[in-house]
């Protein structure tokens, strides 16, 4: 351990006699290492902790104090005290401040002669202004005014007579008699969000101290000059630290209090007994409050402690009671349920342990009593808060997996009776109509019960409660007798019955019923989670019929699109008959309108082409294949042979499916019919580098190109109804083929020379025989 380690070993008021307000410490080793400081050292300094502590302190003072020191005899001699090991009694020290006034620094060093700090060293440094002209006399009569004024503060620290509000008022009033002109002094204590101030106002001649409670700042103490005066003495400096140090040590002293009653106040009881089971010898004035007998009763014998204690916890606790008179040394802590005084049962919670004789012989049994009962409903509270939770969690997930009504109902009636332990369950739902309900599942209902209740009448009694009014029913034999509700329990062969509202959306749209044989009656914790398993199940038929509603509505849509798409296909191909009759017999103006109107047709044939594609890609899925891709591109390009295209060849083959070749009579078709009379269109596969199996396809036009702001969003739907569609598809039958697509510049960097669509695909490699393909 090292010499700074041992220090602080020591008791700690050592360093608390050092600590003196408004006095810088270093308190250095035998090698003269700061071994301790305060925080009025690192204030004069203007220096953190770390720059100081287990440093030499002539570098600290070198690099600290030295540079700023205004008298260089001064600095030698303190460098010269400091490499000898010289006591310096007192030493002042001009120190420049940054406002351009001095500040008096007074240095002192002694040697430490008495055990275990023998050797060590202790450095003071006093800080404090220079003083007003007046003569030592003068002087002399502000100290005596000072310590007269702590001494009044603290004897009314130490007298603990006011509460803690009135203290700081009636020192902020006694405070300015130890100033020079008393009547000119304002002061302002601060103390968490409070503020307690007398006769202060915010003035150019300030001076603060910070309250601190355990090294940690918990308030100020500040004073101000009204009027008339310019600077603080040194001794006033003195007096405010030493009242602000004194307050803090007090709020120390009023939180160890505090927490000392928090925990009298709160400690639940104590008893000490001879013998488990005889009378104690002493009781904790709080075991009156868990047991509601008084300790006089207990001391009296009138009432034993073991007597209150449930009947069916007694043999338990005899085992350890056992082994606490016989086991030296044995301690345990058991839980258990005592019978209050006013009959009610409290859970404690005990600790105890045996006391033993010199010979190790237990002679006394202590223990302490602490009230959980609230804690033990607190746990019982989560517990059952957690499994209501697991069996929501359950419905809930039968509900979101049922998609159909029958499936749902039968699913989740099933997995609340087992989650529950219900014996009988039923479910109903009432007709289009809200005028009866018919069962559709049950589990172990009787065949009389279904015979009469097959169909219920929603608006007799019991049901109208339930189905009509859509709030819940609970029935039991003990508050039904002689009732209807009776005869309902009796026929179901149980002892409670639960009547739950299926509710969707706040509308009624069956019911659950649930009966226990075993049960006089449901909970309320039960009747709640009950309620809610009733709503769960509302929204999954909720779901179910807007499901059923959502597959009609998908059905008539594609039955409208099926008709549309037959019929404009036909009115199509007769409209592009006549266009090509008239474009024989006409001439000059008639041909252009003919020829116009052709391409309208065709236009329109186009996106009901586009949409058809679109529908099938959403409706089916892909089942690739090999695909010649030389094939596709041969077949696109003999259905438009007015084209200008160019293609080499290739002996690729691709996983497609037959919509591949949608891909490239969009990318021609737009580069044809964007591109201009003169536009040419060159495409091309190549082998891609950088993905193994892969090909790039290329379609580039010497068009008008895609500015680089259109290149990203080229691809999304987000352009008129109709147009538009042909890049959209392109790239949903890519991603279709596990491949990508972009579109780049033909020439780098000069978009109006015409774009470059590239795509890749994924290219079928044949190993061994023509049967045996690898992607």
């Amino acid at each position: 351990m090292s010499t700074a380690d041992s220090l602080f070993t020591q008791p700690k008021q050592t360093f608390q006699i050092l600590d003196e307000p408004g006095v810088g410490i270093l308190v250095l080793d035998r090698d003269r290492k700061v071994a301790w400081t305060n925080a009025h050292t690192m204030e004069i300094l203007s220096a953190r902790e770390e720059e100081i502590l287990g440093r030499d302190a002539r570098r600290v003072l070198e690099e600290h104090l030295i540079p700023r020191v205004r008298e260089d005899e001064d600095a030698r001699r303190l460098l010269a005290a400091m490499s000898a090991g010289e006591e310096v009694p007192g030493l002042d020290l001009s120190v420049p401040e940054s406002r351009g006034e001095e500040r008096q620094v007074v240095y002192s060093s002694r040697k430490m002669h008495h055990e275990p700090f023998t050797g060590m060293w202790v450095l003071r440094l006093r800080a404090g202004t220079g003083r007003h002209a007046g003569g030592a006399a003068q002087a002399e009569t502000e100290r005596v005014r000072g310590l007269r004024t702590l001494h009044r503060i603290s004897r009314l620290i130490d007298a603990g007579a006011l509460p803690g509000d009135d203290l700081f008022r009636e020192i902020a009033r006694i405070l300015p008699s130890g100033f020079r002109r008393p009547q000119r002094i304002g002061v302002r204590i601060t103390h968490g969000d409070a503020v307690y101030a007398h006769r202060y106002r915010e003035t150019p001649c300030r001076l603060a101290a910070r309250i601190r409670v355990e090294r940690k700042r918990a308030g100020s103490l500040e004073v101000v000059y009204l009027a008339g005066d310019t600077a603080f003495s040194g001794d006033e400096e003195y007096l405010i630290e030493a009242t602000a140090d004194m307050l803090g040590r007090a709020l120390g002293r009023q939180n160890e209090e505090e927490r000392y009653r928090s925990f009298v106040r709160d400690f639940q009881g104590i008893a000490y007994r001879k013998t488990v089971g005889s009378e104690p010898l002493f009781l904790h004035g709080a075991v009156e409050t868990i047991t509601g007998y008084t300790g006089d009763e207990f001391l009296a014998g009138t009432v034993c402690w073991d007597a209150i204690v449930h009947p069916d916890d007694r043999s338990r606790l005899q085992e350890s009671a056992d082994r606490l008179q016989t086991v030296a040394g044995f301690s345990t802590e058991r839980v258990y349920r005592i019978l209050h005084r006013d009959g009610t049962l409290r859970w404690v919670r005990e600790f105890v342990q045996n006391v033993c004789s010199d010979d190790g012989t237990p002679v006394l049994i202590q223990g302490t009593v602490h009230d959980v009962t609230e804690q033990r409903s607190a746990g019982e509270r989560l517990v059952s808060s957690n499994r209501q939770l697991l069996v929501l969690n359950q419905i809930m997930g039968v509900s979101a997996s049922s998609l159909s009504l029958d499936e749902l109902l039968e699913a989740s009636l099933a997995k609340t009776l087992d989650l529950l332990d219900f014996d009988v369950g039923l479910t109903y739902l009432l007709n289009p109509e809200r005028t009866a309900a018919q069962t559709r599942y049950n589990h172990e209902v009787p065949e009389e019960f279904l015979a009469r209740n097959r169909t219920i009448k929603v608006h007799h009694w019991p049901w109208n409660f339930v189905l009509v009014a859509g709030q819940p029913r609970y029935l039991d034999l003990q508050s039904e007798p002689g009732t209807a509700g009776e005869e309902i329990l009796s026929s179901l062969g149980v002892a409670s019955l639960a009547c739950i509202p299926i509710l969707a959306e706040s509308v009624v749209v069956g019911a659950l019923f649930l009966g226990s044989r075993g049960r006089d009656e449901i909970g309320d914790d039960e009747r709640h989670l009950l309620e809610a398993i009733g709503r769960e199940i509302g929204s999954g038929v909720l779901r179910s019929m807007l499901h059923k509603r959502l597959e009609a509505a998908h059905r008539e849509t594609n039955l409208y699109l099926d008709i549309m798409t037959h019929d404009i296909k036909n009115a199509e191909n007769v409209a592009s008959l006549y266009c090509d009759l008239l474009l024989d017999t006409l001439e000059g103006e008639g041909a252009e309108y003919a020829k116009k109107l052709r391409g309208c047709v065709r236009k329109s044939a186009g996106i009901l082409q586009n949409v058809s594609t679109i529908r099938r890609i959403h409706q089916t899925s892909p089942e690739l294949a090999p695909v010649h891709l030389s094939g596709v591109i041969r077949a696109e390009l003999e259905r438009i042979p007015e084209a200008a295209v160019s293609f080499e060849g290739t002996a690729a083959e691709v996983r497609a499916d037959d919509l591949l070749v949608e891909v490239f009579a969009n990318l021609i078709g737009n580069a044809v019919t964007h591109g201009g009379p003169d536009v040419r269109v060159a495409v091309r596969v190549e082998d891609y580098p950088e993905e193994e199996h892969t090909v790039v396809v290329s379609v580039e036009d010497t068009g008008p190109g895609i500015p680089d702001g259109m290149k990203e969003a080229i691809f999304d739907r987000s352009r008129g109804c109709g147009e538009g569609l042909g890049l959209y598809i392109v790239g949903m039958l890519v991603s279709r083929y596990g491949g990508r697509i972009w579109v780049e510049d033909r020439v780098p960097g000069f978009p109006e020379e015409g774009a470059s669509f590239r795509f890749l695909l994924r290219e079928v490699v044949h190993q061994g025989t023509d049967d045996e393909e690898m992607e």
